[in-house]
C-alpha cells in the first residue's frame, strides 16, 4: 500500500511526480502543522454490484452538491417503497470537466423488479481495481484521481470503465471535512 501526503493550493499543480514510492511534487519543513488530505492506494478485486442510478449533469461544484444530494433523497425513497436494503453510497462521474455528468447509485441486496422516475438499475461487474483510500475534503479528491492515474502508468494497467466513488462516511456526522472519507474506484482491465 502507498501512502501519499499531499497539500493543495490553487497556485500548484499535482499529481504525484514518483507514484511507485509515494514521492509528493513538495516537501514540508517537518513542523508543518497545516491539515493534508491523505491518499493511500492499493490493488484489489470487488464484487458485482447491485445498484439503483440516478444520471444527472451538473455546471459547477454548488449545483453537483446540490443535485447529488436530490439525487440520493429520490432513490432512499425508491429503495425504502421496494422493500430494498441499501449498501455503499457511490457516485459515477462520466467527464473531468464542467459540466459533470454523473451518476449517484446506492448498493442494493437484490436488483429491483421495476423503477419509477428517474431512477434505473445498474449491475456492476465484478473485476480487479485500483482503489485510493482518500481522507480529506470533497473539493480535492481530484489527487486521488491523479495517484489513481500515476499508479496505472506506472503498473502498465489500462482502465476498464469509469471511475466511481464510494463515500465512507457521512458529511453529517464529521465535524472536520478532513475527516471525510472517499474509496474512488478504477476497474482494470486483466
Amino acid at each position: 500500500m502507498l501512502l501519499f501526503y499531499m497539500s493543495i493550493s490553487d497556485t500548484i499543480q499535482l499529481p504525484v511526480r514518483n507514484p511507485i514510492i509515494g514521492e509528493a511534487l513538495l516537501s514540508y519543513p517537518a513542523n508543518d502543522t497545516i491539515k493534508r488530505p491523505v491518499v493511500q492506494l492499493q490493488e484489489t478485486s470487488i464484487d458485482s454490484m447491485n445498484l439503483v442510478v440516478i444520471r444527472d449533469t451538473a455546471n459547477n461544484s454548488a449545483e453537483l452538491n446540490v443535485r447529488l444530494g436530490k439525487a440520493y433523497g429520490e432513490l432512499f425513497t425508491f429503495i425504502n417503497q421496494n422493500n430494498l436494503l441499501h449498501g455503499k453510497v457511490m457516485a459515477f462521474y462520466y467527464t473531468s470537466k464542467w459540466p459533470f455528468v454523473f451518476e449517484a447509485a446506492l448498493q442494493t441486496d437484490r436488483l429491483a423488479y421495476c423503477t419509477s422516475g428517474r431512477v434505473k438499475i445498474n449491475r456492476l461487474p465484478a473485476g480487479n481495481a485500483v482503489v485510493a483510500k482518500y481522507t480529506g475534503p470533497y473539493g480535492h479528491v481530484s489527487i486521488a484521481y491523479a495517484a489513481i492515474a500515476g499508479w496505472m502508468a506506472a503498473h502498465n494497467k489500462t482502465a476498464n470503465g469509469y471511475p466511481f466513488e464510494v463515500y465512507i462516511n457521512d458529511p453529517a456526522q464529521v465535524r472536520d471535512s478532513f475527516e471525510l472519507r472517499t474509496d474512488v474506484y478504477q476497474m482494470m482491465k486483466k
